[in-house]
């Protein structure tokens, strides 16, 4: 069964989905939403709850702690890329030639800082696996799926720029 619920952040209106276990889906609407949670039955995961305190936490300005479990979609690389987004540390901002870089030392392929970009780009759990974090080349702000301007709120935010 799948579940979803709207979160009103200060950055826009947010839809969070689950599976009942993890989060599949973090995303900003584009128009603001009014619907309130679409969840098939009466009783809310503990997913979602735990989420909505998490992000609470973070958009009250301080580190939120452990991230909810997450369940994202996406092939092997972006999974891969995914994983060395998840580790960059509250306020703190790495590139994506650096991400490659990682990966190149981890796997020995040689993987491009664009390719690193497009599966950033393709990440479907917004702000909880930390993307908004990635800059480009002398730490340009580059590339958000949500918009640039949510990127430098969030990085304002977190004061990581």
């Amino acid at each position: 069964m799948n579940f979803s619920c709207l979160y009103k952040s200060p950055a826009g209106d947010i839809i969070i989905e689950s599976d009942g276990k993890r989060i599949t889906s973090l995303k900003f609407c584009d128009e603001p939403a009014n619907k309130e949670s679409e969840t098939k039955s009466k009783k809310t995961p503990e997913i979602l709850s735990l989420t909505i305190s998490w992000l609470d936490r973070y958009f009250s300005g301080i580190d939120p702690g452990e991230t909810p479990e997450l369940s994202p979609s996406g092939t092997d690389f972006q999974k891969a890329v995914w994983k060395k987004v998840s580790g960059i540390p509250y306020g703190k901002t790495v590139t994506y030639g650096e991400i490659a870089a990682r990966l190149f030392s981890e796997t020995g392929k040689k993987t491009s800082a664009r390719a690193v970009g497009r599966a950033v780009g393709k990440n479907p759990v917004l702000i909880l696996l930390p993307c908004h974090r990635v800059v480009g080349a002398g730490k340009k702000i580059t590339g958000y799926s949500a918009g640039i301007n949510k990127k430098i709120f969030l990085l304002t935010l977190e004061k990581g720029i």
